[in-house]
C-alpha cells in the first residue's frame, strides 16, 4: 500500500512564521520516523521527450544534478541520489520509475497554471519509505534561466533545488533563506542549503560522519571548524539575541525593483548593526506618487531580535522609508509621516528576510543612512520612541462618526459625519472618512503612511499525505510591485 503527495511551487507567497531551532517539516511521519528513501539510495532517470525548449538538454541536466547534489554536501547525511539512464517517458504518467521532466505544453489544468514545479512522492504509509517520485516543470507558462533571474525568467537551479528537496522527502521551512523556504524573492539564494536544511536531510539520512566545507552544512548553532562540525557558531538565529560587528553597505543602481535584478541583495553574517549609505532624487507627481529616485533592498538577516530601523540625512528634503518582512502586507516599520527632517525611526521586531524601501517626496538630491540598530540601540542619531496616543496605533479606530488614529507620536482625529461616517478605508490602511477624497496637496489634514500594502502575500494551506500537499513561490516582479505611494498628508 502505499501514498501518494505532491509538493509544489505556486507564484504568491504564503504567510509563515518566524524561525524556529527545527523550522522543517517532512512531507509525513509514520510513527517517528520520516519520509525517506530506503538505504537513503534513489535514482533519478532524465525524460528525453519532455524537455525544456529554453534549456539545451546538457543544461539541464547539469543543473539537475547539482541540484541534487547539493543535498549530499553536509557531512551528516548518507543521502545518494544518483542519475540513471536518460529514458523516453512522461514524468507526469505516474509511472513510478523516478523520471524527471519539463511540459512545455499540456500542463494539467488540475496541478495549477501558476505552479512552476511539482514533485509526485509515492510512500508506504505503514514505515514512510518512499517508493517513486516524479518531478516536473513548468515551461509552459514559465521561462527558465540557468544562470539568474534576468529578463522575468526564473533561475532554474533555485527552483530544481527545492524541488529535490520535496524528492528527498522534506516539506517547507520557514527558516529564513531556506531552500525550502516557501516564498521566493527572485535571485539566486535558494540553490544553497542553509542549517536548517542540513539537520532536515541528516534527520531522515543521517550518517556518522561530521565533516563539513561551510557552516551552512552543520546544524544551526554550529560553526564547521578545520573540517568538522565542532565549533560555536558566532550567531544563533533562533535565541532571540543579535549581537556582533556592524557591518556596512553602500547602495548601488539601478536598485528601484523596475527589474528582476534591479535591488540590492545583503545577507550579513553578524548579528550586529547594519548601516547602508546612497543618495536619493527627489520628486512626486503632486498626486502622492514618488517620481524620484526608489531604492529597494532586500536582507536575510541572520537572528531574529528587537531592532530600531533609522533614515537620517541632512537638509530640507523630505525622505520616507518602509520596512516590510514576509508575514504581513502591513509594513513592520515605517517613517510615520510628511514634512521630516532626519533623523527618523521606528521600532520592530525582525529576523530573517525583510524589505526596505526608501524615497524622497520632495526637495533637493540628499545622501542618506539608513541603520538597522539592534539593543542596545545607539544614542547618537536615534529617536525614542514615545506613545503618547494610548494604545492606538495607525489603523486606528472610529468613536462613533469621528476616525481616530496615532500618526508620528501623535494622535490624530477627524469628524467624518458630514463625509460618509467612518469605517475601515482600505486605501488609507486603517479607519477614516468613507467619502472623503480630498488630494494631499489640498492641506486638509488626511492620513499619512509611506506607502500602500505591497500584494507579495497569498494564502498557504498546506495539507497532510495522502492529500495534496501545496506549498507556495512567490516571484516578486514589476507586474507585484506596484509604484509605492505616499497617502495624504496629515
Amino acid at each position: 500500500m502505499s501514498a501518494r503527495t505532491t509538493a509544489t511551487l505556486l507564484i504568491g507567497a504564503g504567510i509563515v512564521l518566524a524561525p524556529t531551532a527545527q523550522a522543517f517539516d517532512y512531507l509525513d511521519t509514520c510513527g517517528g520516523q520520516p519520509t525517506r528513501w530506503s538505504g537513503s539510495q534513489t535514482t533519478y532517470q532524465l525524460s528525453t521527450s519532455d524537455v525544456s525548449n529554453e534549456l539545451s538538454f546538457s543544461t539541464f541536466a547539469s543543473q539537475m544534478e547539482t541540484s541534487f547534489d547539493e543535498w549530499t554536501n553536509p557531512g551528516c547525511t548518507s543521502y545518494t541520489p544518483t542519475r540513471g539512464s536518460d529514458v523516453n517517458a512522461d514524468p507526469g504518467g505516474v509511472s513510478s520509475a523516478n523520471i524527471v521532466g519539463v511540459y512545455e505544453s499540456g500542463w494539467p489544468a488540475a496541478w495549477g497554471a501558476s505552479t512552476i514545479g511539482i514533485t509526485l512522492v509515492s510512500y508506504n504509509p505503514s514505515n514512510c519509505l518512499i517508493g517513486s517520485s516524479d518531478m516536473v516543470f513548468n515551461g509552459q507558462n514559465f521561462s527558465f534561466n540557468p544562470n539568474s533571474t534576468s529578463s522575468n525568467r526564473v533561475d532554474f537551479r533555485s527552483v530544481a533545488t527545492h524541488e529535490a528537496g520535496h524528492w528527498a522527502g522534506i516539506g517547507h521551512s520557514d527558516y529564513s533563506g531556506s531552500s525550502l523556504w516557501p516564498s521566493y524573492s527572485g535571485g539566486t539564494a535558494e540553490r544553497d542549503l542553509t542549517c536548517d536544511d542540513t539537520s532536515a536531510i541528516c534527520g531522515n539520512a543521517p550518517s556518522s560522519s561530521n565533516t563539513c566545507s561551510a557552516d551552512k552544512y552543520c546544524a544551526c548553532g554550529v560553526s564547521c571548524d578545520g573540517g568538522t562540525c565542532s565549533g560555536s557558531a558566532p550567531v544563533d538565529p533562533t535565541d532571540g539575541t543579535c549581537s556582533g560587528a556592524a557591518v556596512s553597505y553602500t547602495e548601488s543602481e539601478p536598485n528601484d525593483w523596475s527589474g528582476e535584478d534591479d535591488v540590492d541583495y545583503w545577507a550579513p553574517t553578524s548579528g550586529g548593526d547594519v548601516v547602508v549609505s546612497g543618495q536619493l532624487t527627489c520628486g512626486n507627481d503632486g498626486n502622492n506618487a514618488y517620481t524620484g529616485d526608489r531604492d529597494w533592498f532586500v536582507l536575510d538577516l541572520p537572528c531574529t531580535d528587537n531592532a530600531r530601523f533609522t533614515l537620517d540625512w541632512t537638509g530640507s528634503s523630505d525622505l520616507d522609508f518602509a520596512v516590510y518582512d514576509t508575514s504581513s502586507n502591513e509594513p513592520l516599520a515605517s517613517s510615520g509621516g510628511s514634512g521630516l527632517t532626519g533623523p527618523v525611526s521606528d521600532d520592530g521586531f525582525a529576523g530573517g528576510r525583510i524589505f526596505a524601501f526608501l524615497a524622497c517626496f520632495e526637495g533637493e538630491t540628499t545622501n542618506y543612512t539608513f541603520r538597522v540598530d539592534r539593543a542596545p540601540f545607539e544614542t547618537t542619531g536615534d529617536v525614542e520612541p514615545t506613545d503618547d496616543c494610548d494604545g492606538i496605533d495607525f489603523e486606528g479606530e472610529c468613536q462613533g462618526d469621528v476616525a481616530v488614529w496615532c500618526q508620528g507620536g501623535e494622535l490624530r482625529e477627524r469628524d467624518c459625519s458630514d463625509e460618509g461616517g467612518c469605517d475601515y478605508v482600505e486605501s488609507e490602511g486603517g479607519y477614516f472618512c468613507v467619502g472623503d477624497g480630498t488630494p494631499r496637496d489640498s492641506g486638509d489634514p488626511g492620513r499619512t503612511d509611506t506607502g500602500d500594502p505591497i500584494p507579495l502575500f497569498g494564502e498557504c494551506e498546506c495539507a497532510a499525505a495522502p492529500t495534496p500537499f501545496t506549498g507556495l513561490l512567490g516571484l516578486v516582479t514589476l507586474g507585484l510591485l506596484p509604484l509605492i505611494r505616499r497617502r495624504r498628508s496629515a
